[in-house]
């Protein structure tokens, strides 16, 4: 068995599942290479989207003036 058919999972400590509410699991792990979040008590598992992230504005530029 390789590592990619065990799916090697991670706690995700003090999270809450957004399903049943139990505290502390949910586990994150790989699936075909997208990330997938997974509850142990519940039936709850959510493959995540990985969206662009959204580029910071532009600095903007302040001239102070002195009164």
């Amino acid at each position: 068995m390789t590592i990619e058919q065990s799916k090697k999972k991670q706690f995700i400590a003090g999270a809450k599942c957004p399903q049943c509410g139990e505290m502390d699991a949910l586990v994150f792990y790989r699936e075909k290479d997208k990330p997938v979040r997974e509850c142990v008590e519940c039936d709850f598992i959510e493959v995540l989207t990985e969206e662009e992230k959204e580029q910071p504005d532009a600095a903007l530029n302040i001239k102070i003036i002195e009164l």
